[in-house]
């Protein structure tokens, strides 16, 4: 069996599991920021929940590599450095792995690569901007930074992208390729994203964040939220339990390609606590739906 061991989270509502509790529990909402997108019609209003700045722990990476980090990059350190900590018990480096999904990925330093090259011609080709905006770069920083020396992965299947990460690194774990995986997920907002917002009508603020699951063979974990069912690609059946929709707590994080990360997340804090199975669902048109279900642990 597999277990989620560690969690992590990176939004409108902070770095921490913190400030998701109190929304969940309290009815907190997060920060809501209008930003102004000039366009070829004038200027629109676009409603956003972005992420406060984001602090690594010192020592974490080297002064030198966080200075040019980007804001997504630093998301994903904190976040991951937060999940692994929540797990404890740190697996053998060989024995662990690493799954990053983003629908979009490092889009905002691909930009501005392709910016600087639209402005200066050949002169503007920063070879850093360029190795940061490669769709695979980030898996490759944290395991260097996080000493994973097992498998890693980058999952781009857009709203699919958290269904086909967990069901990735569930595969590992049950061939024996590892003991432990990392499954990050995450998205932030660009230039490109408020552009394309400000001529459609919004219904929710948009949202950008990280979130991040510790995966352990269930014997070896530490910690135990809820055992991973095997995530279902394409459903053969209704989903058990309660149901998480992709965006039924999109409130607390916003609108997000891969808001069933966020509603995973909130699922596994929910078994924890009432002991009840849950399963997430991702409906996408013209897709097959997805699920991945999870179960209560109960000591043997």
């Amino acid at each position: 069996m597999i277990v989620i061991s560690g969690l992590g989270q990176c939004s409108a509502l902070g770095l921490g599991l913190d400030g998701l509790r109190q929304a969940w529990l309290d009815g907190a909402q997060p920060k809501v920021s209008v930003e102004v997108v000039e366009t070829a019609s004038g200027p629109r209003d676009v409603s956003v929940y972005r992420v406060p700045p984001v602090i690594l722990p010192p020592k974490l990476v080297p002064e030198a590599v966080e200075r040019r980090m980007s804001r997504f990059a630093r998301m994903a350190f904190a976040t991951m450095n937060e999940a692994l900590a929540d797990a404890g018990s740190p697996a053998p480096a060989d024995r662990s792995a690493l799954v990053v999904g983003s629908a979009y990925g490092c889009l905002d330093v691909a930009m501005n690569y392709q910016n600087r090259i639209f402005q200066y011609e050949h002169a503007g080709a920063s070879p850093t901007l360029f190795a940061s905006s490669i769709h695979n770069s980030l898996a490759s920083q944290l395991t260097l930074a996080f000493g994973i020396r097992g498998p890693n992965s980058t999952v781009a299947t857009m709203e699919q992208t958290p269904v086909s990460s967990f069901r990735l690194a569930y595969d590992w774990i049950q061939k024996d390729l590892a003991d432990r995986v990392v499954v990050l997920l995450g998205d932030e907002l660009t230039a490109y994203h408020l552009y394309a917002l400000s001529q459609t009508e919004q219904r929710l603020p948009a949202g950008e964040g990280m979130t991040a699951f510790v995966l352990d063979r269930e014997s070896l974990a530490a910690k135990r939220y809820a055992r991973l069912e095997a995530p279902q690609m394409v459903c053969e059946s209704p989903p058990a339990g309660k149901v998480f929709s992709a965006g039924t707590h999109a409130s607390l994080y916003g609108d997000m390609a891969i808001g069933t990360a966020f509603e995973t997340l909130l699922a596994a804090l929910h078994v924890e606590r009432e002991g009840e199975i849950y399963s997430c669902v991702q409906d996408t048109p013209g897709l097959a739906q997805q699920s991945l279900t999870l179960t209560p642990y109960r000591n043997p």
